[in-house]
């Protein structure tokens, strides 16, 4: 190449939005190729082409920064899409948690099913939607439009007792009456709460209330409850028939039989469950225990303190549970992955199929012939066969459509489903587990926390981070803390106000673990699986454990609770 002559060479990227020039300008004359580009430019149909004058500007601001070598400058650029902003739903409160309410790893986090949280009061806001705004078409180097998607809309179709009101680039829902929300298939509603005292039983009848109900008593045994929405029992649930709309929150525990079932759209919360036959939408968390009972959930099963002894636990979202089976190898079967309510969906869609593809069928039998021999029908057939074909069309886009339901509905079930169980102290022998259909059985005690996943096709246990929680504090203005937190566990004797001190320390672990359904009848710890939580008519206590609870022990109990938790012989001295 000669002294001062330049070259250069153009390039369109990849996506059509830039030209790229790439060369040596001679800095004499930079302006001498401005011409040769300006022509190539043209010759490839880029448009539009810079002026001449723009172009030798950016050739000599270049030579100005004290270069004459020309990499990657882009001379011409497409103009990017704008892209679309959805409509949004944005919800004022925490109004429907009725999905995973802890974290299942560490089961760390709230247990309970924050029933207050759907309670809302008049003149409250519950949600507002954001409008849709389009975006703007954009082209590339060539001119070639780039289109844009139109906007999503988001929509909640105002219920009872919910007001609109517009306001800017949004519409916001009221409640117009203090009640709980309730949201379902697009619907926003405030259903009046509905408050009985006492107990409830055979004696109300079949109890049909269409928004959420509270119970201040028990559900006695032969009870019939229909909601169209939450149910709060403050008290026990003995055999019943219960269907909620939404959650189903009890106080202490469930009892049931086979004959007596729980079917909840939201998730349930109880102290314990006894022989429950239980079908539920959401989570199901127990505080205590699930003995000998059939649970079935869309959810998960979170009893993390506590244990499952007997029957079945079925839960699409997991099972976190503290032990599972018992000493005495009774046979506890844990399922998840697994979506009992998929089969009847599905079986529901495909009998909606019937009808429209016998419909399509028929339309086809009349249709087909006819186009057989189109060019050869009359004014008449031609416009019969028209009609038809519209109405095939029409069939055609109703299958598809419950077709696609089907699609979803499956879906839907593969994104909830969790192919794990945590086990976090002790799996028994006589436990099944079960992952997504592939089944093993434990014949040997396995020390937790585990978690059973699935290895190939095969269960396996694999050993998970040791948790560690409810630590004794590091502080206390006696002497007596660091004496008993030296002592526990190494030290066969303890002074009485050591083991005091311990008790109120780690109140709350040994109630989780012992469990506290008063049985003042049978003074005792709780021993097997015939004997959950004795404790209470030892230490005088009923119903459950909320909060921060002081207690005072007899010598002699403090130290059976302590011999129990560690399985050592503690001895009182002087």
């Amino acid at each position: 190449m000669v002294e001062n002559q330049s070259k250069f060479e153009l390039r369109i990227t990849d996506d059509d939005m830039a030209v790229i020039l790439d060369g040596t300008i001679s800095e004499a004359n930079p302006n001498e190729i401005v011409s040769s580009i300006k022509q190539e430019l043209e010759a490839a149909g880029i448009t539009p082409v810079p002026r001449e004058e723009e172009l030798e500007t950016l050739l000599r601001w270049s030579i100005k920064s004290g270069t004459t070598r020309i990499s990657e400058m882009p001379i011409v650029e497409g103009k990017s899409p704008v892209p679309p902003i959805d409509g949004t739903i944005k919800w004022a409160g925490d109004f429907f948690d009725k999905g995973s309410m802890v974290d299942e790893k560490s089961a760390s986090g709230d247990h309970m099913l924050q029933a207050e949280r759907s309670v809302v009061k008049k003149g409250q806001l519950l949600a507002y939607v954001t409008l849709p705004k389009e975006g703007q078409e954009g082209c590339d180097v060539f001119g070639k439009p780039i289109a844009v998607r139109q906007p999503k809309s988001a929509e909640i179709r105002p219920g009872l007792n919910v007001k609109v009101q517009k306001k800017n680039d949004r519409v916001e829902y009221f409640a117009t009456i203090m009640g709980r929300v309730k949201w379902l298939s697009g619907v926003l509603a405030v259903n009046r709460e509905k408050t009985m005292s006492g107990n409830v039983g055979i004696a109300h009848g079949h109890l049909d209330c269409p928004g959420s109900l509270v119970i201040d008593g028990d559900v006695m045994a032969g009870a019939e409850i229909t909601t169209g929405d939450t149910i709060e029992i403050k008290g026990a649930v003995e055999p019943a028939i219960i269907r909620a709309g939404g959650n189903l929150i009890v106080g202490k525990g469930i009892a049931g039989s086979e004959d007596r079932k729980i079917k909840v759209e939201g998730g349930i919360k109880a102290t314990y469950i006894l022989g429950g036959h239980i079908e539920s939408w959401g989570d199901i968390v127990v505080k205590n225990e699930i003995i000998q009972s059939t649970l079935k959930t869309q959810g998960a099963v979170v009893i993390p303190d506590g244990r499952v002894v007997g029957g079945s636990v079925t839960a699409l979202g997991g099972i976190v549970v503290r032990e599972a089976g018992s000493d005495k190898h009774v046979n506890t079967e844990l399922v998840v992955a697994e979506d009992y309510s998929l089969p009847a969906k599905i079986a529901a869609k495909e009998e909606e199929l019937v009808p429209l593809q016998a419909k399509l069928e028929q339309i086809h039998k009349l249709l087909d012939p006819m186009m057989v021999k189109q060019e050869e029908l009359s004014l008449h057939e031609d416009e019969t066969a028209a009609k038809r074909l519209l109405k095939a069309e029409e069939a055609e886009a109703a299958v598809e459509k419950v077709k696609a339901e089907i699609q979803k509905i499956e879906a839907d079930s593969r994104a909830r489903a969790k192919p794990h169980i945590l086990i976090r102290r002790l799996l028994y022998p006589g436990t099944t587990l079960c992952i997504a259909g592939n089944k093993v059985r434990v014949n040997k005690a396995v020390t937790g926390p585990r978690e059973a996943v699935l290895s190939g096709e095969k269960v396996v246990l694999r050993e998970v981070a040791q948790e560690v929680s409810h630590a004794i504090p590091k502080k206390r203005n006696n002497e007596n803390s660091c004496v008993a937190r030296r002592e526990i566990g190494q030290n066969p004797e303890m002074k009485a106000e050591h083991i005091k001190f311990f008790i109120e320390s780690v109140q709350n672990l040994f109630l989780s673990m012992i469990g506290c359904k008063a049985n003042p009848g049978k003074a005792g710890l709780a021993d097997g699986v015939g004997n959950p939580g004795d404790i209470t008519a030892l230490i005088g206590l009923s119903g459950p454990v909320r909060g921060n609870v002081a207690l005072t022990f007899p010598v002699e109990t403090g130290l059976a609770i302590v011999n129990r938790m560690l399985g050592s012989k503690t001895r009182v001295v002087d």
